[in-house]
């Protein structure tokens, strides 16, 4: 066995993570696992090298030929319950408090605040590592993960204690990313997370409005038809940088994209050209 990551993990935005029980907030591997997988098929990861890593059950094609086998995950997660930190962040923009509000309405300690900090630790069991995705999953997940409901909008946002880059080593170290398909868009710094957040949110609007999207156009951004409904390629995020300040950034991934969703990625480009 070998050991892929073992440190401190922050959460820098409130974090609506539940078990069984929705308004009990806790750290669950299995979410941290869906996680890793998400990054691995962004990163360029194939069915089968998923399935090698992260182990998967037997599934066929419409005509009848074996895709993936039944398989254990090489990977076996470890994580701690999360603890108070040195501060606590509860501030919600109002437009993502709203579709939480029945969880609010419920209890406000429905949530881990900002700040709260859990133990991380990520083992290989089958040389999984081999593949040089994993690790850069892995990676990829302990800076620009999230966890839970509405982390495509800021919720849940996670980054390694320990690692607070400057704007210009993050911008350097995410060119990496972008080489493999994943699209990276930072703004100007902030100085806090919930800043950083809310500049996200008002830039979500702006590009809409300037791109003539409409809300639930079938589009890239994710919507809801009735029964019909297409998770958002769209990711935003405050990233926590060397001098205290908060990086608002675009992370836009067409892993998930499905067939006759119309893609925004010219969109973007030009937004922020």
């Amino acid at each position: 066995m070998k050991i892929l990551f073992d440190e401190k993990i922050e959460v820098l935005t409130p974090c609506f993570c539940a078990g069984a029980n929705q308004f009990k907030p806790e750290i669950r591997s299995p979410s941290i696992r869906g996680e890793l997988r998400w990054w691995f098929r962004a990163l360029g990861g194939t069915r089968n090298e998923e399935s090698q890593v992260f182990g998967s059950i037997e599934a066929k094609d419409k005509n009848g030929q074996k895709q993936t086998e039944n398989r254990a995950s090489a990977l076996k997660i470890r994580c701690s319950e999360a603890k108070k930190g040195e501060y606590e962040e509860r501030s919600i923009p109002s437009n993502i408090r709203f579709f939480l509000k029945s969880r609010l309405d419920k209890t406000q300690n429905c949530f881990i605040p900002g700040g709260q900090k859990f133990h991380l630790q990520i083992i290989d069991t089958k040389k999984a590592s081999e593949n040089i995705l994993t690790d850069l999953s892995i990676d990829a997940f302990t800076r620009l993960g999230a966890l839970g409901l509405r982390s495509n909008r800021g919720c849940g946002a996670l980054q390694t204690a320990s690692y607070r880059p400057t704007r210009e080593e993050f911008i350097k170290w995410s060119t990496q990313l972008i080489a493999l398909g994943v699209d990276i868009f930072p703004l100007q710094p902030e100085n806090s997370a919930f800043a950083a957040w809310t500049i996200l949110e008002e830039q979500i609007k702006e590009f809409r409005t300037r791109m003539g999207i409409k809300k639930n156009e079938e589009n890239a951004m994710g919507f809801v038809h009735g029964n019909k409904r297409h998770a958002s390629c769209l990711r935003v995020r405050p990233v926590a940088l060397a001098n205290g300040t908060f990086l608002p950034i675009f992370i836009y991934s067409e892993t998930g994209l499905s067939n006759g969703i119309k893609s925004i990625q010219p969109q973007l480009k030009s937004f922020f050209a």
